[in-house]
């Protein structure tokens, strides 16, 4: 059957199983309005004279309490799904964000890779220094081949005295964290002697070092 709101006017579909054989409180969902709804055979024997409501109107059907709640329910257990999945999909993206930084271990170093490493140590005595010899622009990189790891030293020398200057012998040595010298070579430079201002680059390569212990280098002018 469809009852009125007395207040409103909106319409309601309820059945006998909603009305009971007593009759029950109603409140309108769109107005507020309560009110006591008769039992549907004492509402259909009043108006047996009368011609059949005319359809719902569904701009103005609604709910009464009982179907608020079951939507109300329905609404509670669809959120705490959502809630739920979020929850999940979270700890799923901390746990592949954990991975990728922590358990993942850094790759090798490879081809033309550069060291990432603090600048080397240079070291020059009194009288090179004096003369005005510099090493600067110094750049090491790392290139695997088959079984051979290659450490290459770069560098430049510049005479920034008044005087011819022979460039003295170049050490390169490679360190370990507690500064220990774990290897060193000489440097090769592609001129020995620079005027006043003039400057040359060096080399120096190490092949297969022992890359996992070495933590800094250093560079002597002997």
């Amino acid at each position: 059957m469809i009852v009125n709101c007395p207040n409103c006017s909106a319409r309601y579909t309820l059945t006998a199983a909603q009305i009971g054989p007593e009759g029950r409180k109603v409140k309108c969902v769109k107005c507020g309005e309560d009110w006591f709804q008769s039992p549907i055979h004492d509402i259909e024997a009043a108006t047996t004279d009368h011609p059949p409501v005319p359809p719902e109107n569904p701009q103005t059907s609604g709910s009464v309490d009982g179907d608020t709640a079951t939507e109300k329910s329905k609404k509670k257990k669809w959120l705490l799904l959502g809630g739920g999945a979020i929850l999940l999909l979270f700890l799923v993206a901390a746990a592949a964000a954990y991975f990728l930084f922590f358990a993942v271990p850094a790759p090798a170093p490879t081809k033309n890779d550069e060291v990432k490493d603090k600048a080397p140590t240079i070291e020059m005595n009194h009288q090179t220094a004096q003369a005005g010899l510099g090493i600067e622009d110094v750049k090491r990189s790392v290139t695997e081949e088959d079984d051979l790891t290659t450490l290459l030293f770069t560098g430049v020398a510049r005479n920034t005295g008044l005087l011819p200057l022979k460039i003295p012998d170049i050490r390169v040595s490679l360190l370990s964290a507690e500064g220990v010298e774990l290897d060193f070579w000489p440097a090769q430079p592609n001129k020995e002697l620079l005027e006043p201002g003039e400057s040359t680059t060096w080399h120096c390569r190490f092949f297969n070092p022992p890359l996992e212990r070495v933590k800094d280098f250093r560079i002597s002018l002997e």
